[in-house]
């Protein structure tokens, strides 16, 4: 049996907003950089640089007409920000802060939706009103693209994702960094939601002898729990959410290193895509 094939057209957008109306986020250029390199690596799916979108400091026009001019004919989208954010206390929505334009510095999170019928939105922003995001100490890059991906390696991966991705359900998952009414915090590596979502997808990846072969975002944000950040004064707790929207399934986040699969299962019951070895 082989993996049923798609011809699944992808696209992603990386938004990175290092200077905004609340200030200086330098460190969240590192999102970018460790999300981009993820992404191109076996574990993320086998993107294409030539898939992946970056804008820094974009006005929310610039966002939006990116996504009206990249995502039409897309069949699953990837949606990251990373910047600042609030929920706003008059209608309890989420915001998220970019460049400021004529006055309209914020968007909400449908903004960030693209037309894809499949589409997974990382949100690493604060969840309380004029929060900042706080920033600690320390450096590292995810160096995960380095070592040349073989051609017949690739095409594994990649028909693999979108297999996965190509067997669900149309709908929408949304990751939250954080809980609602609670900050996102920042190191100089980067967000510490991002960095831990990499490294457990690392783990997870590099436990061959792990039978499960796709790690969906559920179970991402299972994995992680609860992140906890010490500061010399106090201790804070950050715990990251997901959300299921239109009777949608969770979409794969990771895939396991595999060095042989013949197929692909979806369960209904569980929810759950499962290989064939």
């Amino acid at each position: 049996m082989k993996i049923k094939k798609y011809s699944m057209k992808r696209k992603a957008l990386i938004i990175y907003c290092t200077n905004t109306k609340s200030g200086e986020l330098l460190a969240v250029e590192n999102d970018f950089l460790n999300m981009k390199s993820y992404l191109m690596s076996c574990m993320g799916g086998c993107w294409e640089e030539g898939e992946i979108i970056a804008l820094n400091n974009p006005t929310k026009n610039e966002v939006k007409q990116c996504i009206h001019k990249n995502f039409r004919d897309v069949d699953y989208g990837f949606v990251m920000f990373s910047g600042h954010g609030y929920v706003d206390s008059s209608d309890g929505l989420q915001r998220v802060e970019v460049k400021d334009e004529y006055g309209n510095d914020n968007m909400i999170i449908v903004d960030l939706f693209t037309p894809a019928p499949r589409q997974t939105i990382i949100i690493d922003a604060c969840r309380k009103l004029y929060d900042t995001r706080l920033i600690t100490e320390s450096r590292k890059l995810f160096s995960l693209t380095t070592q040349k991906i073989s051609d017949d390696k690739k095409e594994k991966y990649r028909t693999l994702f979108d297999a996965c991705i190509g067997g669900a359900n149309e709908g929408t998952n949304i990751i939250f960094a954080t809980s609602k009414g609670s900050p996102s915090i920042c190191k100089q590596n980067g967000s510490v939601f991002i960095n831990s979502m990499i490294e457990k997808c690392t783990e997870f990846f590099n436990n061959t002898a792990n039978a499960k072969k796709v790690l969906n975002t559920e179970d991402v944000v299972n994995m992680i729990g609860s992140i906890e950040v010490e500061f010399e004064d106090r201790k804070m707790i950050q715990k990251p959410e997901v959300r299921i929207f239109n009777d949608s399934v969770p979409f794969p986040i990771a895939i396991g290193n595999i060095p042989m699969i013949r197929g692909i299962k979806y369960d209904k019951e569980t929810k759950r895509f499962r290989t064939i070895d």
